[in-house]
C-alpha cells in the first residue's frame, strides 16, 4: 500500500468510528447531527497540519476527540463510567487493527485521551478542568491545535445554540 493511501485510510477508519459512535447524538440545537462537529474540527485540523509529515494522525484524533467523553467508551481510571458501547476502543486502534500501524495508533489514542475530560464524579468540576488542561499542555503540541480547532468550531456555531 502506498503511503498516501495508508494515511487516507487511517483518517477514514477514525472518521467512520466517530460517525458510528455519535449515531443518534445531536448538537444543542436538537437538529444538527453531532458528527458535524468532529468533522469540522478534523477539517480545521487538516488545514493547520498541512505539510506536517504525520498530519493524518492529528486529523484522525480530531475525528475522535469526543468519542471517549461522549459515547460511553469503557476506559480504565478516571474515564470509566457506564458501559453502553465501544468496549473495544483501545484494541481497535492499538492491537487488533490491521491497517493502522501500532505507533500511529498509540499517538491517536494518546491524543484522544488527552482531549477527554474525566468522568469521575468524585472529582470537582474545577479539578477536572485543571487536570484536563494540564494534560493537553503536557501532550504533543498538535493536541493543543486540535483543542483550538474544537474551540473555533464551537465559537463559529455558537449562534445556533440558546
Amino acid at each position: 500500500m502506498n503511503q498516501n493511501n495508508y494515511k487516507n485510510q487511517v483518517v477514514q477508519i477514525c472518521s467512520d468510528y466517530a460517525g458510528i459512535s455519535h449515531i443518534g447524538q445531536f448538537r444543542k440545537d436538537g437538529k444538527t447531527p453531532y458528527i458535524t462537529h468532529p468533522g469540522r474540527v478534523a477539517s480545521l485540523t487538516a488545514t493547520f497540519t498541512k505539510g506536517v509529515e504525520d498530519w493524518y494522525v492529528w486529523v484522525a484524533a480530531a475525528w475522535l476527540h469526543d468519542v471517549i467523553e461522549d459515547c460511553s467508551v469503557i476506559f480504565n481510571g478516571d474515564y470509566s463510567y457506564e458501559i453502553n458501547n465501544h468496549n473495544n476502543f483501545i484494541d481497535t486502534f492499538l492491537s487488533e487493527n490491521d491497517v493502522i500501524k501500532f505507533d500511529d495508533g498509540i499517538k491517536i489514542f494518546e491524543a484522544t485521551v488527552a482531549l477527554t475530560m474525566s468522568q469521575n464524579k468524585s472529582i470537582s468540576k474545577k479539578k477536572k478542568k485543571e487536570a484536563y488542561y494540564e494534560g493537553i499542555c503536557e501532550a504533543n503540541p498538535w493536541v493543543s491545535v486540535i483543542k483550538y480547532c474544537d474551540r473555533i468550531d464551537n465559537l463559529i456555531t455558537a449562534h445556533i445554540f440558546s
